[in-house]
């Protein structure tokens, strides 16, 4: 509908009539093409998924290439080798403490402890029957197993394989093999004919 007009005062120009359809309405910022129907077109214009074939062969496997010897970096120099462990007879003696607590483990070291200190101890014993200089003899098994908390028995298989174990410590002992070592089985005798006696000769008449 047409709006209301205003008479102007004089001397002014005449108002310019306004109509609906002079009007321009903006159109909101929000208003984007429409996404969902381009999605539409692209997938429509897109070729159709394949199915994989089941029996195709499938696609080889890619091996991992091995460096050549000119490819491996060089490694360091060879690390040096600490010094050899001293026999038993050569080692420096520590007294060892007194155990608090039986044990029914033994650990190398502590039989190489209980050796040394049968070899390197000593008991002031005047009146013993075994000579020792200034009265001063070798510790026994039983005073060895008073002190340390071990079985007598133990102690004295300890030192007499004192050798063995020794050798076990440096790494020189040969490995023990838990099987016997299989005897080869005998071959069968071959029956060898008996000599015949060469026939005597008959003296001529």
């Amino acid at each position: 509908m047409p709006l209301p007009l205003v008479t102007p005062p004089s001397g002014t120009a005449p108002p310019v009539e306004n109509t609906v359809s002079d009007i321009v309405v903006p159109l909101p910022q929000s208003a984007e093409p429409n996404v969902t129907t381009q999605d539409a077109n692209i997938a429509a214009a897109a070729p159709p998924a394949q199915n994989p074939d089941p029996n195709a062969p499938a696609p080889p496997k890619q091996r991992r290439k091995r460096r050549k010897a000119h490819e491996i970096p060089p490694k360091g120099p060879p690390k040096k080798r600490g010094p050899k462990p001293k026999p038993l007879s050569e080692r420096v003696y520590k007294a060892p403490k007194p155990i608090q607590r039986v044990e029914r483990s033994y650990d190398p070291k502590k039989k190489e402890e209980v050796i040394l200190y049968l070899m390197h101890h000593r008991v002031y014993d005047p009146n013993s029957n075994i000579k020792a200089p200034d009265g001063h003899r070798p510790p026994t098994f039983r005073e060895a197993a008073a002190f340390f908390g071990i079985p007598s028995s133990t102690i004295g298989g300890w030192y007499k394989n004192k050798e063995r174990l020794e050798a076990k410590a440096n790494g020189t002992a040969p490995p023990r093999t838990k099987s016997k070592p299989k005897v080869p089985a005998a071959e069968p005798a071959v029956a060898t004919p008996e000599p015949t006696a060469a026939p005597t000769p008959v003296p001529e008449t």
